[in-house]
């Protein structure tokens, strides 16, 4: 990674912790981190704008900054507590060039929650199709 990524990944980190913190101090129930692996995967990563857990509807929304396409077959994506390894039975419920939506079971309040989102790639560029990751906090 060249040092200008290593930078702007860098302050990325630290402007979402400061709007997680923000989130927190205003009462939202849900905040999210970005995990800057994708840059190092991708000349075009794609970055997530925020992520959303519904608890009555049992679903997690992940939006991206950018409009992103999708490999029709292998696009997937999962849902796993933070320093664990089994996941939580996911599925994809609707996936748009802006957002995708994961059924999920109920994920316990107060816990710590990575996703990976693959086959997905920034809408109107050419090269292979990635995974983002990311982490969030159900409050």
């Amino acid at each position: 990674m060249t040092k200008a990524k290593k930078t702007a990944a860098l302050i990325l980190s630290v402007v979402v912790m400061l709007a997680m913190t923000s989130a927190c101090v205003i009462g939202l129930t849900v905040n999210a981190a970005e995990v800057s692996s994708a840059v190092t995967q991708s000349q075009n990563p794609v970055l997530i704008k925020d992520v959303s857990y519904d608890s009555s509807a049992k679903t997690v929304t992940i939006r991206f900054q950018k409009k992103v396409s999708w490999k029709s077959s292998s696009a997937s994506a999962k849902v796993v507590r933070q320093h664990k390894t089994s996941n939580y039975v996911t599925s994809i419920k609707r996936r748009t060039s802006a957002k995708i939506i994961v059924n999920v079971k109920s994920l316990p309040r107060g816990r710590n929650y990575q996703f990976t989102v693959s086959g997905v790639k920034v809408k109107g560029t050419s090269g292979k199709y990635t995974s983002s990751k990311g982490a969030f906090s159900v409050r």
